[in-house]
């Protein structure tokens, strides 16, 4: 899936390539905080973390990247989700009340994060008893 970045991700990640040496997968800026997109391999130390929040004023955050959609949502939300493909870009996620709750609060960033790099246009959640 190709993705095309604007000009404010290309300095952010150009900033953190320049202080950690690592290429991040994807960047994203959400409010006062940098989502940093990491390969499993990639490791920052807490000064270079340090070094990135003070450059960039914001605080950062590390999102492990895995290569499989379902392995992402259970690392984001939590182990028991279960993801049912309805075509190609819609899914469908099945949650408790709790992970339904987990998920609505950041579901700006995870559904933000499953369409840049999943090519998922379409997130339906249905609720588990």
């Amino acid at each position: 899936m190709e993705r095309t970045f604007d000009r404010r991700t290309m300095y952010l990640i150009s900033v953190f390539q320049t202080t950690t040496s690592l290429f991040p997968k994807d960047c994203i800026e959400n409010n006062n905080t940098v989502y940093y997109i990491l390969p499993k391999d990639g490791k920052v130390s807490y000064e270079q973390r340090m070094a990135l929040s003070k450059i960039l004023g914001k605080k950062i955050s590390f999102i492990r990247y895995y290569d499989n959609l379902e392995d992402f949502l259970k690392y984001m939300i939590s182990p028991k989700v279960k993801v049912d493909r309805l075509d190609g870009n819609t899914i469908v996620l099945k949650l408790n009340k709790f992970n339904y709750m987990k998920y609505k609060k950041h579901k700006e960033l995870v559904d933000t994060i499953i369409s840049r790099l999943y090519g998922v246009d379409k997130v339906l959640v249905k609720t588990i008893i």
